[in-house]
């Protein structure tokens, strides 16, 4: 591609360039739309004779800040250190604080769980079912967390320990995850979207 130009006119900066292509003259023109710091608007375009554009491309990218960053990353951070405490504590009550209204679970065996509200009641029926069990230890490991806006991916493994009562020997497990997040409107980060499975 042969060299370009670049036009700024305040907010408004657009890079326009040509090449040749099967010996036609192809020109390409990038505009970017600045709204304050983090938010751009872009649209890519491109010409046969440099006057009538045919957009094909375009869309809006928004930057995050270091200090946003930081703050989500504590946010999440504590939403990992509730989902500890809850689990250890089997309440179906601390387990409801982990979740986004629209959340869905999907667990091995059984069906996607979808929403909220089915998610706790599905908590609350396996705590009268198994009123003695208790988990004794639990230890995730994230491997990785991508935050992208008001969203972010997750994937680890988990180590943990249970019994189903007082009477019985501790039972081991080990999984794998993959989670997405949501911040909520009031910036907590809750649990949007959890699959898990076995890693044994």
């Amino acid at each position: 591609m042969g060299r370009g130009d670049l036009e700024i006119d305040g907010e408004h900066w657009t890079y326009s360039s040509k090449d040749v292509e099967n010996g036609k003259t192809i020109f390409y023109r990038t505009t970017n739309l600045f709204h304050g710091p983090d938010r751009i608007h872009f649209e890519l375009a491109q010409s046969t004779d440099g006057k009538q554009w045919t957009v094909t491309s375009k869309g809006d990218e928004v930057r995050i800040p270091d200090a946003r960053k930081a703050v989500d990353r504590q946010g999440i951070a504590a939403l990992h250190a509730e989902d500890v405490q809850a689990t250890l504590s089997g309440r179906p009550d601390d387990l409801a604080k982990l979740w986004a209204p629209d959340a869905v679970r999907m667990e091995p065996g059984g069906p996607p769980e979808v929403g909220k509200a089915t998610i706790v009641a599905s908590d609350r029926k396996h705590a009268a079912k198994y009123p003695s069990a208790k988990t004794l230890s639990y230890k995730p490991d994230i491997g990785d967390v991508q935050i992208i806006g008001d969203t972010a991916i997750e994937w680890g493994t988990f180590e943990s320990s249970w019994i189903a009562s007082s009477a019985t020997r501790p039972q081991k497990l080990q999984g794998k995850f993959l989670r997405v997040l949501a911040r909520q409107p009031d910036g907590l980060w809750k649990f949007s979207r959890v699959i898990w499975t076995s890693a044994q």
